[in-house]
C-alpha cells in the first residue's frame, strides 16, 4: 500500500498555501527494497506536476502483498492509487500526474497501464499541526 502526503511549509498551511496530497495504492505483489526508492523518486518528481506541490513535504508508505482483484481475478499485478489533494478543486496537473505515475508503475513494477487505477479526492478540510485548516478560510 502506498500512502503519501504532501504539505507545503508551515507558514503556507497557515496562510492558505496550496497544501496537501495524500495517496495510497495497493499492489498484489511485494514492493522490494530496490523498487520502493525508485517509486519514491518518481512520486517526488511527479507530484510537482500538481501546482503548488513538491517533494519537500512528500510522505510515502508502501504496504506489500495487498490483495486486489480486478475483473474477478488476480491473474496479473494491479495498482490502485488514491490521491487526495487539498486546495486543487480545478484538478490542475492531474492529467500529467496520472500519465507519469502510470508510467512509473509500469517501468518500475511492470504493472500494465490497463491495470493501474488512480482515484482522486478533493480535500476541503485538513487537520495539521494540531489544528483544522479549511480551504474556505482562504477565499
Amino acid at each position: 500500500m502506498w500512502k503519501g502526503s504532501l504539505t507545503e511549509g508551515e507558514d503556507d498551511v497557515l496562510s492558505g498555501g496550496d497544501g496537501k496530497i495524500c495517496a495510497d495504492a495497493g499492489l498484489r505483489h511485494s514492493t522490494g527494497k530496490k523498487e520502493s526508492p525508485l517509486l519514491k523518486a518518481a512520486f517526488g518528481d511527479h507530484c510537482e506536476l500538481v501546482p503548488g506541490k513538491s517533494e519537500d513535504y512528500l510522505l510515502l508508505e508502501f504496504e506489500d502483498e495487498c490483495r486486489l482483484w480486478l475483473r474477478g481475478g488476480q491473474d496479473a499485478p494491479i495498482a490502485y492509487i488514491e490521491a487526495a489533494v487539498f486546495g486543487n478543486e480545478s484538478h490542475a496537473g492531474y492529467d500529467q500526474f496520472t500519465r507519469e505515475v502510470t508510467r512509473a508503475f509500469y517501468e518500475v513494477l511492470g504493472i500494465r497501464p490497463d491495470r493501474i487505477y488512480i482515484k482522486y479526492e478533493d480535500i476541503g478540510v485538513w487537520g495539521v499541526q494540531g489544528m483544522c485548516v479549511d480551504r474556505n478560510m482562504f477565499r
